[in-house]
């Protein structure tokens, strides 16, 4: 890299990492009307008031507590489809500005996060912050939360957690994290407590290791060579955010040589490049670094994973027992995943079948009958994009596998099957593509019901690994890309897959998009283990 380019390269880093202080995507919206002040809004909530507010005061002298929060959540979802025909941009916002408080009242935590987002649709806000004060509210206020409500709270805020890390918000974050911890505490859940706890003090030493950067990026900007500086930015980057293409940029100009080679070797020579050889050598010289940096050695694991697939023999053997060092030691920077076993409670989350909790696992037993299937369904409900990974092993000789189904009401959604197959050669995976529409169950070649949220299915299948042992799936959901991996092989990848979508976009008789689910069902008829499931907020 010429030092011209390298000059304008830090330039623009320095840039684009103090804009990323004062605003985010949302601050950029041009299309987008403002907040109406309130003078102007008042003649709209008065108007609705006079619409609503019969209504309001019914629902607020129903029988029981919950009932009564079972009223306010209906008047604020008919506020919310309300809003959504009304022309007029004061009456829109006054309606959701209503709905949200209504919402916030009964405790309807999805309803609340959908009415906040639109009001993101219509109007220039700062959608992040006001979901953090939105799940803030409802914690703060709603007495009726359930351990169930609260987990679902706390995996919400530790999203947005990592939403505003990413940008580099760690106010916002700070914030989020500690509305998570109290959530947390109130669902008396110890492993939820410790997890949001861990959250708050990452978050906190995130923030410290940002001030050192954006000391180091103001020396940058009159000095785009300084060793010091390079090197603390290019550690932040490379070690907190996972941002290893911009990182290296900075580490090759940290003044070690031996540094400037490994990192010089990673941009330049092996990174575009398929050869497994290659792939080899640059994880072994990330695996061979110096005492100093061994903080750099987890990226050893990325070309090591790049080179499996295609390696052999003892090379295999060796970078398999690497992987696997490094994924046991490895530190835990950033912001860590949500561990939904922890948070699963057999006395409520088991929908049918018998459980067994052993350790840190989970095990649904045996019954008199093979093909009587056992059902979990986990109160999470992530936005797009993440990652749900479980480390699961069948037991038994059942042939008839796990479901991972995603729950959603009256919207398309999307299982994902692991099993085997007794006609073909090997085991194999089937994308179940589901919908509802109005509460009836299109006609397809399969069907599921589950806590009365009916799924039609189409099905197509595809050759996974052999299944024996234990099994680390992982099942990533983009808005454009659904991707299921077994084992560290990619199975199942519908981005841009237009043959597929399209044929169970017909079956279905409706466009095929991948929803907000309200919960995460597992499920089969065979006997299996789930020895862990995390999920992961994927980056944008």
């Amino acid at each position: 890299m010429s030092s011209m380019n390298k000059q304008s390269f830090h330039i623009y880093f320095t840039l684009s990492l103090f804009i990323s202080v004062i605003g985010n995507s949302y601050l950029f919206a041009q299309d987008k009307s403002p907040i109406p002040d309130a003078t102007t809004l008042a003649p709209s909530l008065n108007t609705m008031r006079e619409v609503y507010g019969d209504k309001y005061a019914k629902a607020k002298a129903s029988g029981s507590p919950i009932e009564k929060l079972q009223a306010l959540s209906v008047i604020a979802q008919e506020m919310l489809s309300t809003s959504q025909t009304t022309q007029n941009e004061i009456d829109r916002y006054a309606i959701l500005q209503s709905a949200e408080r209504i919402s916030i009242e009964s405790g309807d935590i999805e309803t609340t996060i959908s009415i906040v987002e639109s009001i993101d649709k219509f109007y220039d806000v700062d959608l992040l912050e006001m979901k953090v004060e939105a799940l803030e509210k409802i914690v703060s206020s709603v007495q009726r939360l359930d351990s169930t409500d609260h987990h679902n709270i706390v995996i919400k805020l530790f999203f947005l957690t990592d939403d505003a890390v990413t940008l580099d918000r760690y106010q916002l974050a700070s914030l989020a994290a500690k509305n998570a911890l109290s959530s947390a505490n109130s669902s008396r859940n110890s492993d939820i407590v410790k997890q949001a706890d861990d959250r708050t003090k990452q978050v906190s030493n995130l923030a410290k290791q940002y001030e050192k950067v954006q000391l180091a990026s103001a020396v940058l900007m009159s000095k785009p060579n300084d060793p010091g500086a390079n090197y603390i930015v290019g550690k932040y980057l490379c070690l907190y955010k996972k941002q290893w293409s911009k990182g290296l940029n900075h580490l090759a100009n940290a003044g070690d040589p031996s540094l400037k080679k490994i990192a010089e070797l990673d941009l330049n020579e092996f990174s575009n490049s398929d050869d497994t050889n290659s792939q080899i050598v640059i994880g072994n010289a990330w695996w061979d670094i110096a005492a100093p940096y061994s903080d750099f050695k987890t990226r050893a694991s990325y070309w090591y994973q790049q080179a499996l697939p295609k390696s052999s023999g003892i090379d295999k053997l060796k970078i398999e027992k690497r992987v696997a060092e490094l994924n046991m030691n490895s530190l835990n920077r950033g912001v860590q995943a949500i561990d939904l076993l922890s948070q699963i409670d057999l006395k409520k989350h088991v929908l049918s079948g018998k459980w067994d909790r052993n350790s840190r696992s989970i095990k649904c037993q045996s019954s008199g009958s093979k093909n009587i299937s056992k059902v979990i369904e986990i109160p999470v409900s992530p936005s797009v994009p993440y990652a749900i990974e479980m480390d699961v092993k069948q037991s038994g000789n059942s042939l008839n596998g796990i479901i991972m189904c995603l729950v959603s009401q009256n919207k398309t959604g999307l299982q994902v099957r692991i099993a085997a197959d007794a006609t073909s050669k090997g085991p194999v995976a089937t994308a179940n593509f589901s919908a509802t529409s109005k509460g009836s169950a299109k006609t397809s070649t399969g069907f599921l019901a589950i806590r009365r949220r009916v799924y039609s299915a189409g099905n197509i299948v595809f050759s996974v690994l052999d299944p024996k042992g234990i099994q680390r799936v992982r099942y990533e959901v983009r808005s454009d890309r659904v991707t299921l991996i077994v084992n560290g092989k990619q199975i199942i990848d519908l981005e841009g897959d237009v043959n597929n979508l399209d044929q169970i976009s017909r079956l279905l008789g409706i466009p095929l998009k991948h929803p907000n689910f309200l919960s995460l069902a597992v499920e089969s008829s065979a006997e299996f283990e789930i020895s862990r499931m995390e999920l992961f907020r994927l980056p944008e």
